[in-house]
């Protein structure tokens, strides 16, 4: 129970790097998630509970998974 508590933790303490240090492009994000550790699906990002939605390269939406 506490390891879905702590993945989410992590997906928020993402989420707030990626507003606070970029621009909110899909590049700038993958550098600052260091993307070899999610999935990259065409325009899709996915983290452990949220996809991160792009559109014309930038950040469009975030959609909780569960």
């Amino acid at each position: 129970m506490t390891d879905g508590y702590a993945d989410r933790e992590m997906d928020l303490s993402r989420l707030t790097k990626i507003i606070n240090n970029t621009d909110l492009s899909k590049n700038e994000i993958i550098k600052e998630l260091n993307i070899e550790d999610y999935q990259i699906k065409n325009d899709t990002i996915s983290l452990s509970f949220v996809n991160l939605i792009f559109k014309n390269e930038k950040l469009y939406t975030i959609i909780n998974r569960y």
